[in-house]
């Protein structure tokens, strides 16, 4: 059996139960425009039969499913909002015993994005945090705002080679400072588009958990 199912207010979520005795939990961020619908495949290919994992919806309306921040007019005011909010969903976990050092917080596009924000400044280590396809929106602040817990986890990012949405040449300037500032990033490029490779790339998350405590 899985740890009792968290109930969570600050997001519309979805939680997929470990099939084992587990307290490990991969906490899911989509994209531009996704909901946690389109995640829902990701814990059979992924399997892991240890893993718990807690889905959540965006809190911006987009098209036909949700967006975490709106490029125009500013997206700066909706960014530090999600960032309250993720902080918020790491308090409601907490208070239901799900610890720092078991979750892992996993994101795709604005969802990587919102996650490696979110992380950066966390004031407790997690696990630790994977990015896929994103970037840094405020690369310039880092130096006096990243939390000294960030640098006691482990990070994965990886990105297209092909990606014509977020061009991977911004991504792995940022991933190369923040590595010069002492955040444990593995960078990992794929010959892919804006999307989540489910052959190597999978295979690549799969092992790096295994290898960061699984």
């Amino acid at each position: 059996m899985a740890k009792t199912p968290p109930k969570i207010e600050s997001f519309t979520s979805y939680f997929e139960a470990a099939k084992e005795t587990s307290a490990r939990l991969m906490v899911i961020l989509h994209g531009l425009g996704d909901s946690l619908d389109g995640f829902r495949w990701f814990p059979g290919a992924l399997s892991l039969g240890r893993q718990n994992y807690l889905m959540i919806n965006a809190p911006l309306p987009y098209d036909e499913g949700f967006a975490w921040y709106e490029e125009e007019p500013d997206p700066v005011p909706d960014i530090l909002r999600g960032r309250a909010r993720l902080g918020n969903l790491l308090a409601e976990l907490t208070e239901q015993g799900w610890e720092g050092k078991n979750i892992v917080l996993l994101g795709f596009s604005q969802g990587c994005l919102m996650a490696t924000d979110f992380a950066l400044r966390y004031e407790k280590p997690l696990m630790g945090v994977i990015g896929i396809s994103g970037y840094i929106y405020f690369p310039n602040s880092l130096a006096e705002e990243i939390h000294p817990s960030a640098k006691k986890q482990a990070w994965l990012i990886t990105h297209g080679k092909f990606d014509t949405v977020l061009p991977p040449d911004r991504t792995r300037k940022q991933i190369s400072r923040l590595s010069h500032m002492g955040i444990k990033i593995e960078w990992a490029e794929f010959p892919k588009a804006h999307a989540i490779d489910a052959g190597d790339e999978l295979a690549l998350i799969r092992d790096w958990i295994f290898r960061h405590g699984y």
